[in-house]
């Protein structure tokens, strides 16, 4: 008996750690003379979920990409956070105004899977 419970203590925390291992992270931080505030205006957002819970926003397309590309997007990237500020529905108004103001971002994102960050900006205005 003791050993069928020992042996159910170290598989059942060994299963629940492989259903919820965290998305891997990819380091790819790079200094990049993107205005943060100007990418997010030239580019749309859509509200995306999982579970039931906002995940972030996705990166749509909008007129001219170069933008975009010159940040390191991606269309479909998901945005996750700015500067450590999660995206969210009531936080989005307050992070592009405090944009105008912050000449630098770092913005963190995932695609394919990896969460991935940028710095965007130069850091002066």
């Amino acid at each position: 008996d003791t050993t069928q419970g020992a042996a159910t203590q170290v598989t059942a925390p060994a299963a629940a750690a492989a259903v919820q291992a965290p998305a891997p992270v990819v380091d790819t931080t790079a200094a990049r003379d993107v205005n943060p505030s100007q990418l997010l205006s030239k580019v749309g957002l859509r509200l995306t979920r999982e579970a039931g819970r906002v995940a972030g926003y996705t990166l749509l397309p909008r007129g001219d990409s170069r933008l975009v590309r010159a940040a390191g997007l991606q269309p479909g990237d998901v945005l996750l956070s700015v500067n450590g500020d999660a995206l969210d529905p009531e936080r989005l108004p307050e992070v592009l105004a405090r944009l105008q103001t912050d000449p630098r971002a770092v913005v963190t994102y995932r695609r394919d899977g990896q969460i991935r960050t940028v710095t965007l900006g130069s850091g002066t205005e």
